[in-house]
């Protein structure tokens, strides 16, 4: 090999190596568009004009007129029994609780409930940079072997880019900002941060309904597309 081969080979490593690196930069450039522009998709079934949020103090009509006579009713005669609530129902107790005001506090709005075969989906919007992200929430509700409640997160996404496999250290995040460690499921009276709670620590806790002088054990639960049937015990 002659002394001017051996500088045109090193050249011709190098311009290949280059246009590696160009290619290479290229295709991650284009991924992240990619995942930017996710990010703002809007998914299907979230409703971004859903209106203004009852005055606080109001009470759900859904939740006074039909589950809580229902509820009532089948309590007095001392026996398990069902319950059915749905979607359409559950979305107007949540946009009647005070849980809309305790988000917006975090920059988190319009929430809202979706319930697909299996599936519990909890959906907000999210200010991020001065745009609005879809944050959705796929959970799994369980009654387990003991008895107890395990609510899992199976799906994250943000917009239409899933984001589940980074779920763990999100929730990590979560804790240690926000320090609900301390937060006991068993002894969060406040179902929501009991939900919460168990969701991040992922722990189970005891299904217990406090209400009205009544008390019930959730012995099962079914979420079917539209609608929650939860299989209710009372318990005095």
């Amino acid at each position: 090999m002659t002394a001017m081969e051996k500088p045109q080979k090193k050249n011709k490593k190098r311009s290949r190596f280059r246009r590696y690196r160009l290619i290479i930069g290229g295709v991650l450039i284009l991924l992240s568009s990619f995942f930017l522009i996710m990010l703002f998709v809007k998914p299907a079934d979230y409703d971004d004009e859903i209106g203004p949020y009852p005055a606080y103090g109001t009470q759900s009509r859904y939740l006074t007129n039909e589950i809580m006579p229902a509820i009532y009713n089948n309590h007095q005669r001392g026996r398990p029994f069902e319950i059915t609530i749905t979607q359409t129902g559950a979305n107007d107790i949540l946009r009647h609780s005070d849980v809309p005001y305790m988000l917006a506090n975090s920059g988190v709005t319009n929430p809202q409930i979706r319930m697909t075969n299996d599936k519990f989906v909890f959906m907000v919007s999210a200010n991020a940079a001065g745009a609005n992200v879809v944050v959705t929430f796929g959970l799994n509700a369980q009654i387990d072997e003991e008895g107890l409640m395990n609510i899992s997160v199976d799906k994250l996404k943000f917009g239409s880019a899933d984001i589940s496999l980074f779920w763990p250290f999100i929730a990590r995040q979560v804790l240690r900002q926000y320090e609900i460690p301390d937060v006991v499921p068993d002894e969060a009276d406040y179902w929501p941060e009991r939900i919460t709670a168990a969701v991040l620590k992922q722990q189970s806790f005891e299904p217990i309904l406090s209400f009205a002088g009544m008390e019930m054990r959730v012995e099962d639960i079914q979420i079917s597309p539209g609608e929650l049937t939860a299989r209710l015990e009372p318990l005095n």
